[in-house]
């Protein structure tokens, strides 16, 4: 049975805070008194740590509706690594998990917090497996509007692919037909 080992991580600065320590840095670059450096370093650290929140995302906790192909390895067809292919629908996520020249399992899953938990129906003797993939944030959208910031998700540990061949395509529609 397939395995998947992933852990959730995120860290997000606001640009206040790097004008902030930029502030900070050219400060120590000047020759000033001790005692109004000291003061000024103190109140460029305070306006940083003031604004050190996270900054809203607007994008949700899920992958966007349609067909998604990721993989362990970044190129099709290496052997040892697992792939999968599933469609987005609502929040809900239908497919298939595979390895290169071997058995395919069905899955169908949803998205929780920041997460993808999966159902696995084993190939060989139909056992159901349940699994979790941490979401994870691959780009950050350029966006003109502070308060919130547009970003790009995929699976952690896994790499998004693009050429979707017959061979995907049909291991999806066998799916899809038998959950």
């Amino acid at each position: 049975m397939f395995q998947f080992n992933f852990a959730r991580r995120a860290n997000w600065i606001r640009p206040s805070q790097i004008t902030a320590l930029l502030a900070l840095t050219f400060l120590g670059l000047q020759s000033t008194a001790p005692s109004a450096q000291a003061m000024t370093r103190q109140t460029a650290i305070q306006i940083a740590m003031a604004s050190a929140v996270p900054l809203p995302r607007s994008s949700g906790n899920h992958l966007q509706d349609g067909v998604h192909f990721f993989g362990e390895a970044s190129q099709r067809e290496q052997l040892g690594s697992t792939y999968m292919i599933f469609e987005v629908k609502n929040s809900k996520v239908l497919g298939a998990v595979f390895a290169p020249h071997s058995s395919y399992s069905c899955f169908e899953g949803r998205f929780n917090d920041d997460q993808l938990a999966l159902r696995v129906e084993d190939a060989y003797d139909g056992s159901i497996y349940t699994h979790e993939i941490a979401m994870e944030e691959t780009a950050i959208v350029a966006s003109s509007n502070l308060q919130s910031v547009e970003v790009q998700l995929g699976l952690e540990g896994m790499h998004p692919l693009s050429n979707i061949q017959d061979q995907e395509t049909n291991m999806l529609a066998t799916c899809q037909a038998e959950l």
